[in-house]
């Protein structure tokens, strides 16, 4: 994160905090010293609404800075690193599944009706399931075998494993100089629907 990020953001939470707590003051303020308190009130409402867009603008702007500085390395990795083709038959699949909570309905009213109330009374169990490929290259000239692992797919092991098997090969990009910096590239190939 930058120094100019961090920076706006205080600054946005500082105009947010500040603009709230004029909000505040001026909704309930009865005295005769300042004459048009609902101008000072609305004043407040748009300094909380530009703290909150610096905010938002220097998430915004870090996120697509993180993007850019990984898709930057993935192609420095395709043009500069060792391209290994992976034959998916030699591969290993293993799955990762789990249950995780998840609410019905996100509204803001649902979720203090929830807090009040019972908290799990909007709230369902989803079945999440992921899968990573795992391909053990045998590096003849390190005289070694290497274990490259894929990011995380979305969906079952039987379903990914047909699609695999129609798609028979991929790449990976390994750096020369270090060897832990890879990208398994899944990227040529569509997403499955019965993956998501």
């Amino acid at each position: 994160m930058s120094i100019n990020t961090s920076i706006k953001k205080i600054a946005g939470y500082a105009f947010a905090a500040a603009g709230f707590l004029t909000v505040l003051f001026f909704k309930g303020y009865k005295g005769d010293l300042i004459s048009h308190p609902f101008l000072f009130g609305l004043g407040g409402v748009t300094l909380a609404l530009f703290g909150v867009f610096l905010i938002v603008s220097s998430t915004f702007k870090q996120k697509l800075a993180e993007d850019g500085r990984i898709k930057e390395k993935i192609e420095n990795l395709r043009r500069n690193g060792e391209k290994i083709i992976v034959d998916f038959s030699k591969c290993e699949i293993i799955e990762n599944n789990y249950t995780q909570e998840r609410e019905i309905t996100g509204s803001i009213r649902t979720q203090g009706l929830n807090a009040i109330q019972d908290d799990r009374r909007n709230v369902v169990n989803a079945d999440i399931n992921t899968c990573q490929i795992i391909y053990n290259y045998n590096n003849l000239s390190l005289g070694k075998t290497e274990k490259f692992v894929s990011d995380s797919i979305p969906g079952d092991k039987v379903t990914l494993a047909i699609y695999l098997d129609k798609k028979k090969r991929a790449n990976i990009y390994v750096d020369k100089k270090d060897r832990s910096i890879y990208f398994f590239d899944l990227s040529r190939y569509p997403v499955i629907p019965s993956l998501q």
